[in-house]
């Protein structure tokens, strides 16, 4: 039994200094959630649609009782202005309508009718609706203010059998009983919002009462019952509380939770506003620009409150807030790049979520390489269907990101995908990168290539000299390129590499550094052909030349010149527009979860210096798992590096000599115990980062041996 032990389950605190406040509330707490006295993953998910042509926006899930009606279905609104239907089980979608706004943040409402269920979408620009009919169609629905001119409606719900849609400024009642009806003369209605200076941002319903949330604050909507007349409803201001993002608005439980003007979370319980992450500090984490708020988005499911946002510094949302509507606490969770959430109704269905996600890029090919350990079966994420030949396959023991990379022996194995447009350049620009790692160098091997034949061929390889070198035969040679220098590749070590066409012009990077070029024939305004061939991975068919070694997140963009300049390598993959499905296996978008927990300063006995003499991080199931953890005794860190380590920090009399870093650590079953002998400090810290793929890991807390030591005046360190 430890002498102190700690689970660090509490609310994470960002207010108070380190050495304050409770030992058991921690600074700082990413993907891992605090529930039931320990720290869990989240929940695992992975992709069901990969087709998408951009960024999803919208998803809603479809429900009728009609026997002749094709349900449930779900349909997904892209920011190219398109709605799809999606079929999870061939992991695919079809266009089934186009011409929307684009670049728009929809909202929708399913609303009942006797025996049919209608859903209602709107996109900021045009309400629209779906009966539930099989050719998927959606027809536009006619909405005009009093003067005639047309709405542009942002948020739509159902209340007392009417449907409600606002605009930035008013609020419009359709008929009773009757949601496409907005013009009766004695049964519908148009409301000011307020004072009309303000903005309408959000809908939301507590039981049956209804409140419009306003840049004013937040108002009700009073009226009498089903039957009564629409003269008798009136708007009121109920609360001055300001809403900032639309899409945050969600009833958890029986209150509205969102994001306010002072970008922290706020509730609305129909009587009282609170705030809800004053010790997390939400405020430093938001992008405050407006067109990133608007791209913020909720949902509540499994008790929790979650909003993604868009964080400082980024342009897509990248982080969400787990708020526990049961316990009261605030999670982050990175790495699912959360554009819209969707979640399915459990009167009608199993119960799940999906999400899509945000962190698209215009990726003309692009293969992950994620899967089972040996598996020779493969459809890249652009949809490409990928064949395997020889004794290529996947392999989970080496990979950049994920779960896996493509294994090329060298001699037989390699990989390839039919003829597309999407790899005929002519003289666009593009730009080809992937992540490799040599099992040999200093011989030829192509990355990738097209060949026709002799004279209409192209590859991008390593040559002999252990340079990256591109060429393109098109009758004669229209375009080549070779490194200048050495390029350093080893064997066992993986580098990010890269060509672009950039104009006339040419690049090629390794990790992130352009190379000096051999020009021997520039591109210049040459069409570099369209060629009948499948494309290859690790192989060029020219000469039999064969790839060694290992390749990951492999991409090819037309069109587009990515990198002309030194940049910074991905640290996480790629992603095309994708719906991921939650609770379908233990898989988090097919990668590892880097959790990270930072604590307090611990202080066993206060304003006594103590010995450290171990630790016990508690994991449940016990087995091997990639952990960094580090200590920093009172309050004083160091640099972190690959390993599994401690930093060992002494200060008073021995300030002078910074820090003592000790990378061999004695290990035993469940403790680590530093090799220096005497471990004085008034406080210690953690920091714990775990990066293994499974999700099968919780975190039971840290248990800590220490004694009462005095250290004396002049004693050598270590003594």
């Amino acid at each position: 039994m430890a002498d102190l032990f700690l689970k660090f389950t509490g609310r994470i605190n960002r207010r108070l200094p380190n050495d304050e406040g409770k030992i058991n509330d921690p600074i700082l707490r990413e993907n891992w959630l605090a529930r039931d006295g320990i720290l869990k993953k989240p929940q695992g998910n992975e992709v069901v649609v990969a087709d998408l042509e951009s960024t999803p926006r919208w998803i809603q899930r479809y429900n009728s009782i009609e026997s002749s009606v094709v349900s449930p279905k779900t349909f997904v609104y892209t920011e190219n202005g398109k709605i799809r239907v999606l079929d999870d089980n061939a992991g695919t979608s079809s266009e089934v309508k186009d011409l929307l706004k684009e670049n728009a943040y929809p909202k929708s409402q399913l609303f009942k009718t006797g025996d049919q269920n209608k859903m209602f979408i709107v996109d900021g620009e045009g309400l629209y609706s779906h009966d539930g009919n099989n050719d998927n169609t959606f027809l536009k629905v006619d909405l005009t203010d009093a003067d005639g001119d047309s709405v542009n409606p942002i948020d739509v719900i159902e209340h007392r059998d009417r449907l409600i849609v606002i605009s930035k400024t008013r609020l419009f009642i359709s008929k009773n009983l009757d949601p496409d009806v907005f013009d009766d003369a004695t049964d519908s209605i148009e409301i000011i919002v307020g004072s009309g200076r303000g903005i309408n941002l959000s809908l939301g319903k507590i039981e049956d009462k209804l409140y419009i949330l306003n840049s004013e604050g937040i108002f009700a909507l009073d009226g009498d019952v089903i039957s009564a007349l629409a003269s008798t409803f009136e708007v009121r201001l109920v609360d001055e509380r300001k809403i900032i993002a639309g899409r945050t608005a969600v009833t958890v439980e029986k209150a509205i939770v969102f994001l306010a003007d002072d970008f922290e979370l706020w509730s609305w319980n129909g009587t009282t506003s609170e705030l809800l992450t004053y010790e997390f500090k939400l405020k430093d984490f938001v992008n405050e620009y407006r067109e990133m708020l608007d791209k913020a988005v909720a949902i509540y499911e499994d008790n929790y409150y979650k909003m993604s946002f868009v964080e400082k510094g980024e342009v897509e949302p990248n982080i969400e807030i787990w708020w526990d509507a049961f316990e009261n606490k605030v999670d982050v969770v990175k790495g699912r790049h959360v554009a819209c959430y969707m979640k399915t109704d459990p009167n009608v269905e199993n119960q799940y979520v999906q999400l899509g996600m945000s962190n698209f890029e215009e990726s003309t090919f692009l293969s992950h390489f994620d899967g089972n350990d040996g598996a020779t079966e493969y459809t890249a994420e652009s949809g490409q269907v990928i064949t395997f030949e020889g004794t290529a396959q996947l392999d989970t023991a080496q990979k950049k990101f994920g779960r896996s990379s493509l294994k090329l022996d060298g001699t037989t194995a390699y990989v390839t995908a039919l003829d597309s447009d999407k790899w005929n350049f002519g003289t666009d620009d593009f730009t080809i990168d992937a992540q490799v790692k040599f099992n040999a160098i200093n011989k030829r091997q192509p990355i990738v290539s097209q060949y026709e034949d002799a004279t209409h061929y192209w590859s991008l390889e390593l040559n002999s000299s252990n340079q990256l070198s591109m060429i393109f035969i098109n009758g004669s040679t229209v375009g080549r390129y070779i490194m200048s220098g050495a390029s350093g590749f080893a064997v066992d070590t993986r580098y990010h590499v890269v060509f672009v066409r950039s104009g006339t012009g040419a690049y090629i990077f390794i990790d992130g550094i352009s190379q000096a070029l051999t020009e021997v024939t520039a591109f210049g305004t040459n069409d570099l052909g369209d060629l009948a061939a499948s494309l290859y991975i690790g192989k060029v068919s020219v000469a039999s030349f064969w790839f060694d070694g290992w390749i990951d997140e492999f991409r090819i963009i037309k069109g587009t010149a990515k990198w002309t300049s030194d940049f910074t390598p991905p640290t996480e993959k790629y992603y095309n527009g994708e719906i991921t499905q939650d609770y379908r296996n233990n898989l988090f978008n097919g990668s590892a979860i880097a959790t990270r927990l930072r604590t307090r300063d611990i202080t066993p006995k206060s304003g006594q210096n103590v010995r450290f003499l171990a630790f016990y991080p508690k994991f449940s199931p016990t087995g091997d798992r990639d952990i960094t953890i580090r200590y920093l005794l009172d309050g004083r860190s160091s640099n972190l590096d690959d390993t599994a380590h401690f930093v060992h920090n002494l200060r008073g009399e021995t300030i002078k000599l910074g820090f003592i870093e000790i990378k061999n650590q004695e290990q035993f079953t469940g403790r680590y115990r530093p090799k220096i002998k005497y471990s004085r400090g008034e406080s210690i810290a953690f920091e714990i980062i775990e990066a293994t793929a499974s999700l099968k890991a919780d975190f039971l807390g840290m248990g800590i041996d220490f004694i009462g030591k005095y250290k004396s005046r002049g004693s050598k360190v270590g003594a």
